[in-house]
């Protein structure tokens, strides 16, 4: 494999993996205000609502450079990851609500 074909693969991996991770979050998100009702915020939400960010981040996925598609995706890993623990707590609480 020659290093343009190399690269024309990765670029089309990081651009499927960045719409994954966009779909992904956008589910992820949503779970997450539902679960809010039931648990008090941490701040979290408001990150997410910051739309800067979001179309910062869409922007560096769309890019044509591998370095700022990787560094986008990095970004998208470090917000989903507390997301899915406040989830988990969420969830947790839900199913084992704490006794009167």
């Amino acid at each position: 494999m020659s290093g343009q074909q190399y690269l024309s693969a990765l670029s089309e991996n990081a651009s499927r993996l960045g719409a994954r991770l966009q779909e992904t979050l956008s589910e992820r998100t949503r779970e997450l205000t539902l679960a809010r009702t039931g648990v008090g915020g941490d701040g979290i939400i408001g990150d997410l609502d910051n739309t800067t960010s979001t179309k910062n981040i869409r922007k560096h996925l769309e890019s044509g450079s591998d370095r700022e598609k990787l560094d986008a995706m990095k970004r998208l890993v470090a917000v989903r990851t507390p997301l899915i623990n406040h989830v988990r707590k969420a969830r947790e609480q839900r199913a084992n609500p704490p006794t009167p």
